[in-house]
């Protein structure tokens, strides 16, 4: 497969090579591809193809004798949409005062080749290469990417054409069998100082007893050798490794104690560097736990860790929701609230009265959040119960003394009771009037009449006082009744402040 049809200068071309052989450089810089059809055209007139289709960067340029180069790209189908036929084939350059130009033009016509689409069954990688005439211009090049360069068989030729008459230069042999020796004595030192070799096994025997076969064998167990083992099983305590043939040794953590349940996992890969004493299990950290919390110190769920790293525990702390509340005070008990054990978000506890003790505090306080309604200071009602009999009189004048003494307050009432059978002088029963004067010492009755039926026993008599100052007096009250009389006659007071 390969065009048909040679390469024509355009007249931009026949330009541009004219100033080359007058000394201006010879660039080029790509090869194009198309399927135009030149039909009738000239091709000195063209300065691009007809319909291109693919670009080609450059891989290969040589200067052919003759006044020739050959210039080369790779044509690929790979990045093409659909398939076309090859007809016209292009060499570009830079020309210093156009830019780019088309240099050379071929078109093959009716004996096109079919370049397929990348979908169908063939992928199409070839080598297109381009004879341009240069003429004798000496500065030509081109601009090739050198990562799409690679080496043709006819490259390999000329090389083996120019190698195959050369020989090895006088000593250049015995140089470099001198520095073969000196590698293979590098080597054989190596392998001699095993203690800086970590080879490599998979463990057999037991789970807690392993064995390890290295090849070449291992000269001694000597301290600094190391070994890299995949365990075959998991250990499920102290384990020892005997590493071919030369005796079971502890494998220990790099604190000095020795491997725990699981350290060891099947399937692991681990390295292990003998102390002279025992293997010590590399690149493990130690880490060491200084907790002292319990369980019933973390929340119900949540794990942690105390002081043995290898055990997760999980907490029994109760996880109990806000303790918000109100506790009302409603007597003389003391109201509580019962804090569950555990851990708690908080909460606020509003301790407060019942409004019904309102009567219970003084007025013009409020405790618990309750105002008081209780009459205060010397607005409050103070209270004094005695008893005395009447002193006689005169048929129409009877007296009621009523001692004060020791009393903490002044008495304002007087409520009076009388027990005895009282007769008015005009015999009837339909009720008199009872006249009631003044008092001896500074306290006096006002002079306030009261109607009372007169036939009545425990007569009620309300009598209030005026201007008494003083806890320590006499306080009479006299009855007065024309041809009146009574019998029996008690009296019980009781004094209101």
């Amino acid at each position: 497969m390969s065009f048909s049809g040679g390469t024509i200068f355009t007249n931009r071309g026949r330009m541009l090579q004219a100033k080359a052989q007058a000394g201006s450089p010879l660039v080029f810089t790509r090869l194009a591809v198309g399927d135009g059809n030149l039909g009738s055209g000239v091709i000195d007139e063209l300065t691009g193809l007809i319909n291109p289709i693919k670009s080609l960067d450059i891989n290969k340029f040589k200067v052919m004798p003759g006044g020739r180069s050959v210039v080369g790209g790779n044509l690929t189908n790979q990045d093409i949409i659909t398939g076309f036929y090859w007809r016209e084939l292009g060499l570009f350059a830079a020309d210093p005062d156009l830019g780019e130009i088309l240099y050379c033009y071929g078109n093959a016509g009716a004996l096109a080749e079919y370049i397929p689409s990348p979908g169908g069954a063939e992928i199409l990688e070839k080598q297109v290469d381009i004879v341009a005439i240069i003429g004798n211009a000496t500065n030509v090049s081109a601009t090739i990417d050198s990562s799409l360069v690679y080496v043709t068989q006819e490259d390999f030729d000329d090389l083996a054409a120019v190698v195959g008459t050369k020989e090895t230069p006088a000593g250049a042999q015995s140089k470099a069998d001198a520095a073969a020796g000196a590698v293979n004595n590098a080597l054989v030192a190596h392998k001699a100082d095993f203690t800086q070799q970590i080879p490599y096994a998979v463990t057999a025997g037991s789970a807690n007893a392993y064995t390890a076969s290295t090849t070449p064998a291992l000269p001694a167990l000597v301290a600094g050798v190391a070994i890299t083992v995949k365990i075959h099983a998991a250990n499920t305590g102290a384990a020892t490794l005997n590493w071919n043939g030369k005796g079971a040794k502890s494998i220990k953590n790099p604190d000095g104690t020795n491997v725990g349940l699981g350290d060891l996992a099947s399937g692991g890969v681990y390295t292990l560097r003998y102390d002279g004493t025992n293997f010590i299990l590399q690149g493990k950290g130690e880490v060491k736990l200084t907790g002292d919390a319990a369980d019933a110190n973390v929340l119900s769920g949540k794990t942690y860790y105390s002081t043995d790293p290898k055990t997760k525990r999980t907490g029994t702390m109760p996880n109990n929701p806000s303790q918000t509340a109100t506790l009302q005070i409603t007597g003389s008990a003391k109201p509580t609230k019962a804090v569950p054990a555990g851990y708690t978000p908080g909460g606020t506890i509003t301790a407060e009265l019942a409004a019904a003790l309102a009567s219970k505090i003084l007025a013009g306080n409020t405790i618990g959040g309750v105002a008081g309604t209780a009459i205060n200071g010397a607005g409050m009602l103070k209270y004094y119960v005695g008893s005395t009999t009447f002193d006689g009189g005169s048929n129409d004048r009877w007296n009621i003394d009523i001692p004060v003494s020791g009393l903490p307050f002044a008495p304002k009432l007087v409520l009076l009771k009388v027990n005895g059978t009282f007769r008015s002088g005009g015999g009837g029963s339909s009720g008199e009037t009872l006249s009631l004067f003044g008092s001896t010492g500074s306290p006096h009755v006002t002079n306030d009449t009261t109607d009372v039926f007169i036939n009545t026993r425990s007569v009620p008599i309300r009598v209030s006082l005026e201007n008494v100052t003083s806890s320590s007096c006499t306080i009479r009250i006299i009855f007065t009744d024309s041809n009146g009389s009574i019998s029996n006659a008690d009296a019980y007071y009781e004094l209101l402040g």
